[in-house]
């Protein structure tokens, strides 16, 4: 739960809010054009950037 939450609160931080909604439309679209090895990809690289920005953002408010 408390991951969840540390996801939840980077989330809506603007620019990564912006960001994100842009993976998500990508990992989309290529899901509708049957790319899944493209779709795979940018879901594994959509996690890993939201994973590093969870850390980043609990590295900084821990300051």
């Amino acid at each position: 739960m408390d991951y969840l939450k540390l996801i939840r609160i980077t989330a809506w931080r603007p620019l990564r809010y912006q960001v994100s909604n842009q993976e998500h439309i990508a990992i989309l679209d290529s899901i509708l054009q049957q790319q899944q090895e493209t779709a795979c990809q940018l879901l594994t690289e959509h996690i890993q950037l939201s994973y590093q920005e969870a850390i980043n953002t609990m590295m900084h408010s821990s300051l």
